[in-house]
């Protein structure tokens, strides 16, 4: 008898019936969403057959299997009306997108050596000169990050919070790195919807529910998880162009040089196939277009 009030209590709690509602304002845009999450994920399989590679890129996989389930706490929070917690959420899920690239590049030496925009910035010139005073003691220990990229946590451990760059600072230096490649003036368009999202997490009043329902329907104030389908459509939108952004950013990441046969192939079925078409992940398809033009398949 507890038990089931106190499910039905939680289940009250978090609205759940919101759900069916939000789903009838625009079911397309939230399947969109939804499977575009699933798409992020799916596609590291491909780049990465049978986890070959894994643990060469095991820096940003990390946060990769976090995003993956961060962005889809988000899309349901959506769903059930809380907008300011999904907000909140979706910021968080394009940070580890792009600081787990971040940490994923300086794991390795080629991007190590070419760092001139973190050196422009406070923290981010501490972090190089402690990086290299590092490999300088122990030049094994870059030697086994090109092989299990994650033990970059370990190194960083003492320090990664004091010398955590700017997400402005992150992303400069990420495209100098190749790895915003094919998205549209890259920097202006992630940092649009950073900042977008940063209203969220800085609680300005009307980016608060209750602001939320001032603002559209003060006559229920006191109504809690009310479906606005301006704020779940704004929700869903901004969702989409985050997992466009990181799609592009995992194939940066993940890509080999040589790209192997069955990467080569994959991709290419995965190109051709209605399911990826049908997401409209334009920045993230026109990645993998370049990648198939540059292997010669068609």
């Amino acid at each position: 008898m507890k038990l089931r009030i106190a499910l039905e209590h939680t289940f009250k709690e978090l609205a759940l019936p919101n759900i069916v509602k939000s789903l009838e304002v625009d079911f397309d845009a939230a399947v969109l969403g939804h499977d575009s999450i699933h798409e992020f994920m799916w596609l590291a399989t491909i780049f990465l057959p049978g986890g070959r590679g894994w643990h060469a890129r095991s820096a940003f996989l990390t946060y990769h299997q976090e995003i993956f389930h961060s962005a889809h706490r988000s899309f349901y929070e959506s769903l059930c009306g809380s907008y300011n917690t999904a907000f909140v959420l979706l910021r968080s899920s394009l940070e580890m997108i792009l600081y787990g690239a971040f940490y994923e590049c300086l794991a390795h030496e080629k991007f190590r050596e070419r760092c001139n925009t973190l050196r422009r910035n406070q923290r981010g010139k501490k972090l190089v000169g402690f990086l290299e005073a590092v490999f300088d003691r122990a030049p094994s220990r870059g030697d086994d990050l090109e092989k299990v990229s994650g033990g970059i946590f370990d190194i960083l451990a003492p320090l990664i919070v004091e010398l955590r760059p700017p997400v402005k600072t992150v992303l400069c230096q990420l495209s100098d790195w190749g790895i915003l490649r094919s998205i549209d003036d890259p920097i202006t368009t992630a940092y649009q919807i950073y900042g977008r999202l940063s209203e969220e997490v800085h609680v300005l009043p009307d980016r608060t529910d209750i602001g939320r329902r001032l603002l559209l329907k003060p006559e229920k104030l006191l109504e809690e998880h009310l479906v606005m389908p301006e704020h779940l459509r704004e929700h869903l939108d901004l969702l989409h162009q985050v997992i466009d952004v990181g799609t592009v950013v995992l194939a940066n990441i993940l890509r080999k040089e040589p790209l192997e046969y069955e990467v080569k192939l994959g991709l290419q079925t995965r190109l051709k196939d209605p399911d990826f078409q049908r997401l409209r992940l334009t920045q993230a398809a026109k990645r993998i277009e370049e990648f198939v033009a540059q292997i010669g398949i068609c």
